[in-house]
């Protein structure tokens, strides 16, 4: 089983979290982080946590990081610079 990390943000993260939900990939465990719940589906899968925080905050991310171990994290948001901060901050923890 893997962790996968999923910062989301925008309709392309809902059809995306929407599209984890159908396919059904029970092998592995989804977190994802994302501003609102408006980004997560009404539906989705016992296998898909959610966190409604900010995913471009250090202390946030840090604190949901140290955790859990994961082995992929997936940056999908519509603000390029959101995206670029979040990275940043992922890789100052990992």
């Amino acid at each position: 089983m893997k962790n996968i990390l999923i910062l989301a943000d925008g309709s392309i993260a809902k059809h995306f979290i929407e599209w984890l939900s159908r396919k059904r990939v029970t092998e592995n465990k989804y977190t994802v982080v994302s501003y609102t719940a408006n980004t997560i589906p009404e539906k989705i899968g016992s296998h898909i946590a959610h966190f409604e925080v900010d995913p471009t905050s250090f202390a946030k991310m840090k604190h949901i990081m140290s955790e859990v171990r994961y082995s992929e994290i997936f940056i999908v948001m519509e603000n390029i610079e959101d995206a670029r901060y979040s990275l940043k901050n992922i890789r100052l923890l990992d």
